[in-house]
């Protein structure tokens, strides 16, 4: 959320005359991917969200630019992407509201209710099972095969 709305979204309606610095660019390729990879896993639809491709091919057609995005092609992009991005929110948030506190979303729940500023509720996540000396002596013998053991673990 903070790449979308803190660094691309505050972008819009650069100078038309120039293009996107490197760090956007790599800022729009990470964002782009992560929308896709979230709406797919809560089953949105992605059809309707033009390949990455498309965009830069769309700026090198119109400016003749083809490293980078044109900032008018970025404005486009940014702008039709954000309802399918508002979509995924409210439905990722919605899942989150139902699930149980797990080490999965416990972040997410915190992040939901600061932003809802109505739950002043924070929640944290300790598996119990971190008590358990057999999983422990197992993961060490996990790191031990890669030889990245910093710290041995003493059972208690």
């Amino acid at each position: 959320m903070r790449l979308f709305y803190d660094h691309l979204k505050v972008q819009l309606e650069m100078d038309y005359g120039c293009s996107i610095d490197e760090q956007t660019d790599l800022q729009v390729r990470l964002f782009y991917r992560h929308l896709l990879q979230l709406r797919l896993r809560l089953g949105l639809d992605c059809s309707t969200i033009p390949p990455l491709d498309l965009w830069y091919m769309r700026s090198a057609a119109l400016w003749n630019e083809y490293s980078v995005l044109c900032a008018p092609t970025f404005d486009e992009m940014i702008i039709y992407i954000e309802p399918d991005y508002q979509e995924t929110l409210t439905e990722l948030r919605r899942r989150t509201d139902k699930a149980a506190v797990c080490f999965e979303n416990y972040q997410l729940k915190n992040l939901f209710g600061r932003l809802s500023k109505s739950d002043a509720t924070v929640f944290g996540f300790i598996d119990p099972r971190y008590k358990d000396n057999e999983l422990q002596l197992k993961f060490e013998k996990l790191l031990q095969t890669r030889d990245a053991v910093k710290m041995r673990f003493q059972p208690r």
